[in-house]
């Protein structure tokens, strides 16, 4: 890559040779080679940090011998950091200990271009939930269950009002296989 910066043997590889530098202030001047000695040096760092705590308390019983019951309530709270780093560094001497040879035209040449010579974002995750299922069956054939949640982030929406989003779910079940009018049909095997 830093050969292709040099490339400038002739009048049409001068012409032709996008990585050598046009001055758009003098657009008659031949290009010019703006990495005269070393390479790149690119960089890139991600970081994160993070947690994620979830706790919860479930229950279960029989009463009687036909009442089944079951809850689960909990909550979960996470966090995360995260960052990222990038940046080139031109004219770099790999053979010289690493002392950089720069030109300031490279650097004008990637503004210009609006190249990302250096580039860092940093994002943030917030996240809470708090939820409750419950489930109840009625001798071993009718079954009635539901969930509760409601989910906090603030990845959820740029307003306030918008970063707390409920959900729910109801239903029922029936066993008919369970029924005992239905034990007198032979089994159906598939």
């Amino acid at each position: 890559m830093a050969n292709a910066y040099r490339a400038n043997d002739n009048a049409t590889m001068n012409q032709n040779n996008k990585y050598l530098y046009h001055d758009p202030r003098s657009p008659d001047d031949p290009a010019v080679v703006v990495l005269p000695y070393g390479g790149f040096y690119n960089r890139t760092e991600n970081s994160l940090v993070n947690f994620d705590v979830r706790n919860s308390l479930n229950y279960t019983n029989n009463f009687k011998d036909k009442h089944d019951v079951s809850f689960l309530l909990g909550q979960q709270i996470k966090y995360a950091d995260r960052q990222n780093f990038n940046n080139t560094g031109y004219g770099y001497q790999y053979d010289n200990g690493g002392v950089p040879f720069i030109d300031y035209r490279i650097l004008k040449q990637t503004i210009e271009a609006n190249f990302p010579y250096y580039d860092m974002t940093k994002f943030y995750d917030r996240f809470a939930a708090f939820y409750l299922n419950g489930q109840y069956t009625y001798n071993r054939k009718y079954n009635f269950y539901g969930t509760v949640r409601y989910d906090g982030s603030n990845t959820l929406g740029a307003s306030s009002k918008a970063r707390w989003l409920p959900t729910w779910s109801f239903g029922g079940a029936w066993n008919i296989d369970q029924e005992s009018s239905w034990k007198r049909f032979p089994r159906l095997i598939i």
